[in-house]
């Protein structure tokens, strides 16, 4: 369900993008919308343990598909490069060196490469403890894109509020994790019964 509905999005950005611009305007169209589908997506994947919270069925099935979510974000992330280099790099590696913001949103795909090669339960058993150690850098990730493309994005985080709205999105579900991780030994010590969350009942996921 999950890839059908990644397939769906991929193929309905191509067609619109194609369907409304053309010429440099559409190349540039179809970079952005795939780095901004990125970092939204790095976002979404960060908040669906906050979502399982609700004990939605909907919210449910977002945490028990969280890992196929996290390999299509890095899909996501891997075709805005592959077009960059094709449309305006002409596949010239010498030119990602050409600011100190590109090789960011290249450190930050590494990462998702390695994540998204892991998201295997033999990978959680081979890795043990390291595994979540691993997967703990989406928060790196979403400080690279976002430095990244808040930097050189266009389209989409051109304008200063695009960046106060995605800015503002970003701090609040990291701001809401970090708010619950706390709460947690505080609970403990008052005895207050900490709620059986979505997360656990799926499975291991990182935070």
């Amino acid at each position: 369900m999950i890839s059908a509905i990644s397939i769906v999005i991929i193929a309905a950005i191509f067609a619109v993008v194609y369907y409304a611009t053309s010429g440099m305007m559409a190349n540039t169209a179809l970079v952005s919308s795939f780095g901004f589908l990125a970092l939204i997506s790095i976002i979404f994947v960060l908040a669906i343990p906050l979502l399982a919270r609700t004990k939605k069925p909907f919210a449910i099935k977002l945490l028990a598909n969280r890992r196929w979510i996290g390999i299509w974000t890095f899909i996501f992330a891997l075709i805005h490069p592959l077009l960059v280099f094709h449309f305006f790099y002409r596949w010239d590696v010498s030119r990602t060196f050409g600011n100190v913001y590109t090789p960011l949103g290249f450190v930050a795909l590494l990462i998702l490469a390695a994540m998204a090669a892991t998201s295997t339960d033999t990978a959680v058993r081979k890795l043990g403890k390291n595994w979540k150690r691993l997967h703990l850098l989406i928060y790196v990730v979403l400080a690279l894109v976002i430095v990244h493309s808040f930097s050189i994005g266009r389209i989409f985080l051109e304008s200063l509020e695009g960046k106060i709205v995605i800015g503002a999105l970003a701090v609040m579900v990291v701001g809401a994790k970090v708010f619950l991780k706390l709460k947690k030994p505080e609970q403990a010590i008052t005895g207050e019964r900490v709620p059986i969350s979505a997360e656990s009942q799926a499975g291991q996921q990182p935070q």
